[in-house]
């Protein structure tokens, strides 16, 4: 087994997509920050007393009631104390410096987040093209003379892939975080920027590590059972872009356990709220949306195993 994992990491190794996949994302970093190194500039005295202005009107606007805050999001605090939670000076020194840049606690996770969809499709690319090559050109009959095994053939390549793509994961992320870290102190503000924010963005990269690995896993599975890359790709766009869409619209009540939903749920890091009929809304929680995903893909790679072990490869 050792010697097949060794195999199959050079393998991955050798691939000419993960290399040109990390020099696209290497050179999207660099431009991205880049950017807004050059747009971005330190605040000065005015805009921080706009921006003190703009929070403490904002927070008696709160304070108020004037938000109009569900009592189930309050989540068991008082007004006040949600207040205080939700409303931060960091969010308006921002909005007071027109092009600069901040680094606020919620401002760096979500921009980590807004990356995640490019990283799922990394996942996808990389789980899916290990396989799916090999079948296009022939070579994975040839890997089969080697080491007949099949089972133990798709258990190495899924450790790699899985391997692979959470370390890609991490270090673009890392990456990213860093440089645009930089960007702040050089250029903008890194106000809040304290212990909860570092928890903050080292929990969204490791919900988007671990979940760019388990998406890996439904591109090869797919891709195992259509024997090739591009039926991979395909049938994931139609699935996820048509047939949940149509499923939402048909069976409203069915949104909760539809697989976009449950790895959109964990990757935001906190339960998401579906109003799918007339009665209360129905909360999908992180937990959940981690479980359900990686029932949905462990069953899809099971399907996989079944027709790898069954079909002619020649």
């Amino acid at each position: 087994m050792i010697a097949l994992l060794r195999s199959e990491l050079l393998r991955m190794r050798s691939r000419r997509l993960v290399w040109v996949l990390v020099a696209a994302a290497l050179a999207g970093i660099l431009v991205t920050s880049a950017i807004l190194t050059v747009r971005s500039h330190k605040p000065g005295p005015a805009d921080l007393a706009l921006a003190t202005q703009m929070y403490q009107e904002q927070l008696q606007h709160c304070l108020n009631g004037d938000y109009g805050v569900p009592q189930e999001e309050l989540g068991g605090l008082t007004l006040r104390q949600w207040c205080h939670r939700n409303v931060t000076l960091e969010q308006y020194q921002g909005v007071s410096a027109g092009g600069r840049f901040t680094l606020t606690l919620s401002g760096l996770p979500d921009v980590l987040l807004g990356t995640s969809f490019l990283m799922l499709l990394m996942g996808v690319l990389i789980g899916a093209s290990s396989i799916g090559a090999e079948f296009s050109v022939g070579t994975f009959t040839t890997l089969l003379t080697w080491e007949p095994r099949r089972a133990r053939v798709m258990i190495a390549r899924l450790l790699i892939v899985a391997i692979t793509v959470a370390a890609l994961t991490l270090f673009f992320q890392s990456a990213l975080a860093s440089m645009l870290s930089a960007a702040a102190a050089l250029r903008g503000s890194t106000a809040g920027t304290g212990p909860p924010w570092l928890h903050h963005v080292v929990s969204t990269i490791g919900r988007m590590t671990l979940m760019a690995a388990v998406i890996s896993f439904l591109g090869f599975a797919v891709a195992t059972i259509g024997r090739s890359t591009a039926a991979a790709l395909g049938g994931l766009f139609v699935y996820l872009a048509l047939f949940e869409n149509l499923l939402r619209g048909l069976r409203p009540s069915i949104a909760p356990w539809l697989l976009s939903t449950n790895v959109v749920a964990y990757m935001t890091g906190h339960e998401i709220s579906l109003d799918v009929s007339n009665s209360a809304p129905i909360v999908v929680g992180v937990a959940q949306g981690l479980l359900i995903t990686c029932l949905y893909v462990g069953a899809l790679v099971l399907l996989a195993g079944v027709v790898l072990r069954a079909r002619d490869v020649n």
